[in-house]
């Protein structure tokens, strides 16, 4: 059983085309006061806003991304890290003993792994100054540890719904959105919303951006205020263009009766025009859907490839001039992380990154 006191919540952004699900992601946490890009743990440039985490930051590793602490420790009072990609903890060197830790104090503070988020032991040989610890215990260490151990040691990577200790931040849920999705059709956007539970949910207010992420309000849905059931939504935006390739950015926001107010991600939408290509979801488990709007009657290559050049997919399908639906099925086999798809003709060639996970 994980114990390594987590919940359930994403709020990493992510630009996502044609269609795109979220699931188990919570309204009820602020946003993030530090995202993560790709670095050190200790490079004020890894982070967004530039600077390192400090007193009462909400610190996202969104997934996709790597943060390394090497060989520093680190004391963060009541703040929350969420983990959806890779936290790399490592000492100085691979034979130094200088081994990194990340220790979270105050009643406020606390560390969420979401599905897919790991926690890696990236030294040579773990030991007991090699650790995470949350409110006084110790909740991961490194391999080889024989005091002071967290309840997890060494490689840890979350799957299914993530839990929460201590449990106040998972009562923290006045909204818990499971899907947010949209697609366009027939020169308008739907977008599409369920949520898990609601508690003092009033409304949501739709927002839309496109290209410069200037965003702005284009509609408001009542909320169902309290509900332990699932309740779904589905809202059209019809001043979408269609008359050249677009993106459109959307995110919601989610207002209690008592005027505070939390953001959902990002999601973004591609319009489909004739010619182009669509994918979706790009952050999949399993399976990718591909929308073809084609000019003639040929056959299509698809081919993915991993981050080295090496094929993992090699189909090829005949499609029709107009509308087509390709299922690509079985890609559990694939290994977690970032891919390449690309399928070309005489006519399309196309390129799109992927994330699996």
């Amino acid at each position: 059983m994980l114990l390594l006191k987590l919940i359930s919540w994403q709020i990493s952004v992510n630009s996502i085309l044609l269609y795109v699900c979220f699931p188990l992601f919570s309204f009820a946490q602020p946003s993030p006061d530090k995202t993560a890009t790709t670095g050190d743990w200790d490079n004020d440039l890894t982070w967004i806003p530039s600077g390192k985490p400090g007193v009462g930051d909400v610190i996202l590793i969104p997934a996709g991304e790597t943060v390394t602490v090497r060989g520093t420790d680190h004391i963060l009072n009541d703040a929350v890290m969420i983990i959806e990609g890779d936290l790399v903890m490592e000492s100085a060197c691979p034979a130094c003993a200088d081994y990194s830790s990340l220790t979270f104090n105050g009643e406020n503070s606390g560390v969420i792994i979401e599905d897919g988020g790991q926690v890696i032991d990236g030294t040579a040989l773990g030991g007991d100054t090699h650790f995470i610890a949350v409110q006084g215990e110790t909740v991961w260490s490194g391999d080889n540890c024989l005091s002071n151990c967290g309840d997890i040691e060494g490689d840890y990577t979350s799957t299914g719904t993530a839990t929460s200790i201590p449990p106040a931040l998972s009562s923290l849920l006045p909204v818990e959105l499971i899907h947010f999705s949209g697609h366009y059709q027939n020169r308008s956007v739907y977008l599409e919303w369920t949520t898990a539970s609601e508690t003092n949910n009033s409304h949501f207010v739709i927002e839309r951006a496109i290209d410069d992420f200037e965003f702005e309000i284009i509609g408001e849905m009542q909320g169902a205020g309290n509900s332990l059931s699932e309740i779904e939504y589905i809202f059209e935006d019809q001043q979408v263009s269609s008359d050249k390739e677009s993106t459109f950015y959307y995110r919601l926001r989610q207002e209690d009766y008592d005027g505070q107010h939390k953001y959902s991600k990002n999601i973004a939408v591609f319009n489909e025009i004739s010619g182009v290509l669509n994918v979706w979801p790009t952050s999949f488990t399993d399976h990718i859907d591909i929308s073809i709007n084609s000019m003639t009657t040929e056959s299509l290559e698809l081919k993915i490839y991993d981050v080295k050049g090496n094929i993992l997919v090699l189909n090829v399908y005949e499609i029709i001039k107009g509308k087509n639906i390709l299922e690509v099925k079985d890609l559990e086999v694939l290994s977690k992380g970032i891919c390449f798809l690309n399928m070309g003709s005489k006519n399309l060639q196309y390129k799109r990154k992927l994330i699996k996970h």
